[in-house]
């Protein structure tokens, strides 16, 4: 099942507004009222309810004035998954296959967090809808039981959002979730504040293309983007990146200095080095193989 939203919220709202933000909501309290009606019957599965329910706020349906277990505030997930043959850890005894995953985490969220949690997942992923407090941290063990239940390390990002922003948060959680595999970043879990500037980096803008023309020299030597990445992801330490790429580090020295010959920008220096590592975001993000899967919303 993958609910479609019926309406787009301001993308203009940055990370302070997410919570504050009331969506004007497309829907009148009628379909609401009804919804509950409905589920006071007790006619759905709790599997169904869930995504059910879950779609109608990721839709923009107002169901704070209804009946239903609906919090005022919300963890907002994106999560990826694994396929079967893609981990390797073992899966609960339960998990026959990708399909029943589904089930699985629904339950134990719902067991853990109540009727107000609310999951949409297909194989691939999907999101979650978790309910907090208004000032409360993501509790980090969640993500240790979705590795548990899938059978390896998850990539997850997570927003915080009153129930009434709730689209717009979600469009947000699965932007990061999509730098977060685009980009090849370690599974964990992962908010605006830690990829605020990968985030801003690869939103739409005249400034990309010129921002990676002085790279166009070194993007077809393979050798100088691993030393590149690997100078940055060693924060810049000549003996960390010369083990990581298992070379000597005399040869890191002359691959920097073919760098700085070919683009102009010095990876010695720190305000070119800045200039560097943006544009290879920019790059990685829309050169990346790595498209990230269909997942339910």
């Amino acid at each position: 099942m993958s609910p479609c939203r019926s309406h787009n919220p301001p993308r203009s709202a940055d990370s302070a507004d997410i919570v504050g933000y009331a969506a004007p909501s497309p829907h009148a309290a009628g379909p609401a009222e009804a919804m509950a009606t409905r589920f006071g019957r007790n006619t759905l599965a709790a599997a169904d309810r869930s995504r059910i329910l879950g779609a109608a706020l990721i839709d923009g349906y107002d169901l704070t004035e209804s009946s239903l277990p609906v919090a005022e505030h919300y963890h907002v997930i994106a999560v990826a998954i694994a396929r079967s043959e893609e981990v390797t850890a073992p899966r609960p005894t339960a998990v026959k296959r990708d399909e029943d995953l589904c089930g699985q985490l629904a339950s134990g969220l719902a067991a853990r967090f109540g009727d107000a949690a609310f999951t949409m997942l297909g194989t691939s992923g999907g999101t979650i809808l978790l309910p907090s407090d208004a000032d409360e941290q993501f509790p980090d063990e969640v993500v240790s039981e979705l590795s548990l239940a899938v059978g390896g390390a998850v990539p997850v990002a997570a927003v915080r959002s009153s129930a009434a922003a709730i689209p717009r948060a979600t469009d947000l959680a699965h932007d990061l979730l999509d730098i977060v595999l685009r980009l090849g970043y370690a599974p964990g879990l992962y908010t605006l504040a830690d990829l605020a500037l990968e985030y801003q980096l690869t939103r739409p803008g005249p400034g990309h293309s010129s921002l990676t023309a002085p790279l166009e020299p070194i993007f077809a030597i393979p050798e100088l983007i691993d030393t590149l990445r690997s100078h940055i992801a060693g924060n810049f330490n000549r003996q960390k990146t010369a083990t990581a790429l298992k070379i000597h580090r005399n040869t890191v020295d002359y691959r920097l200095r073919r760098i700085k010959d070919l683009t102009g920008f010095d990876p010695y220096d720190h305000s070119d080095l800045l200039r560097l590592q943006s544009a290879l975001i920019v790059h990685a993000y829309h050169s990346s193989d790595q498209r990230p899967r269909q997942l339910s919303r």
